[in-house]
């Protein structure tokens, strides 16, 4: 049964009148918002907004209510003027014995102090997950050890990470995707630790997994893309070929629906690998990592970039690019560095055998 609800209200800042259509798929609710604007210059307006709600249970009013904050949240420029600062956090991997908690708290300092950065993009593998393959275990915490027949409690634990190692700020914005690895939590665990992790934090917005747009004026987006496969051969390639794709799918939507094309700012993760790609008013980049070198990486003679990137962009009264800074923050692997930060506590239980007839030591 549909359940329509009308709002009226305050909730967007737009320089032009214009539709805008937001479908949002989560796994708890499918809902398409319609909101039809009135042209003013960058004020207030009054807006109607239609929510058609396939399914309204608690996790479905919650992301309901999440695309509804972000809409309300208005285009980025129009808080920030012509010039906008964000930051880029890619591939946390919180709850990997590789993860680097220290370099993000120090990215963190540096972007929030002496950057005046208040927007966080986050494109994927906020977490490193659970079971998603054989010898995982060994790759986590130790303390996340052995429970490969529990993973719910691993997931829990590592939403405790994720909010323990992206702490909140004053004024400051995350805005995240899952990747394949936080994903991991959904199919092997039944728990969207991403989106329990989005419950507790309203300075975090979680937009679906893989992909998602947020724009920053009407003709200007920021896309974060978690894409698939192993390490790229070629850096610029991989994102030369995501950026087109993303130029065309823009193209189709712009035909069809009779408006002009958008350029973007496209932010990848996955890859842990550091470079950015610019033609025009379109530009991609791989944002490096906040982890460090796995056994995976070893086995296949990989090395993680890792760091953080900070973006300036300035934008001209047509709502395109006409200036971008690029700096990349590079930090060295801290080993062990989980065990400078926080470390949950699980219950104890007793030794498990895992498939392999290894016997998993649990601390007590």
């Amino acid at each position: 049964m549909f359940l329509c609800l009308l709002l009226l209200g305050e909730v967007l800042q737009v320089g032009f009148g214009a539709w805008f259509a937001v479908i949002v798929q989560p796994s708890h609710v499918r809902f398409l918002l319609v909101v039809l604007a009135q042209p003013v210059h960058l004020d207030l307006v009054q807006a109607y907004a239609v929510v058609l709600v396939s399914r309204m249970d608690v996790a479905g009013i919650g992301d309901l209510l999440q695309v509804i904050a972000l809409v309300a949240h208005h285009l980025l420029g129009d808080q920030a003027g012509q010039e906008i600062a964000f930051g880029v956090i890619a591939d946390s991997h919180t709850g990997s014995a590789h993860s680097q908690p220290t370099a993000i708290r120090r990215f963190l300092a540096t972007a929030y102090h002496e950057y005046g950065v208040r927007h966080m993009f986050m494109p994927g593998d906020l977490s490193t997950g659970v079971n998603g393959y054989t010898s995982q275990d060994a790759d986590l915490i130790p303390v996340l050890r052995g429970y490969r027949g529990n993973p719910s409690l691993v997931s829990f634990a590592q939403v405790d990470l994720m909010s323990a190692y992206h702490p909140a700020m004053p004024n400051l914005t995350y805005y995240m995707i899952g990747g394949n690895h936080d994903y991991w939590h959904c199919t092997k665990a039944q728990v969207d630790a991403v989106g329990l992790l989005r419950d507790r934090r309203p300075d975090m917005r979680f937009l679906g997994y893989d992909l998602a747009d947020i724009p920053l004026t009407d003709r200007l987006d920021v896309h974060l893309f978690h894409p698939s496969g192993g390490g790229a051969a070629s850096k610029v390639t991989r994102l030369e070929k995501a950026l087109n794709e993303r130029a065309f799918e823009d193209l189709e939507r712009a035909v069809r629906e009779e408006t002009g094309p958008k350029a973007c700012i496209l932010l990848a993760g996955h890859y842990h690998m550091e470079v950015k790609y610019q033609r025009g008013n379109f530009i991609a980049a791989q944002c490096g990592c906040f982890e460090g070198r796995t056994n995976y990486e070893k086995q296949r003679t990989l090395t993680p970039v890792i760091g953080g990137a900070i973006f300036r962009v300035w934008v001209g009264d047509n709502g395109l690019l006409t200036r971008c800074e690029y700096t990349f923050f590079p930090y060295t692997e801290i080993h062990d560095d989980w065990a400078n930060a926080h470390v949950p506590e699980l219950p104890r239980q007793a030794a498990e055998v895992d498939r392999m007839g290894v016997i998993y030591s649990i601390p007590w």
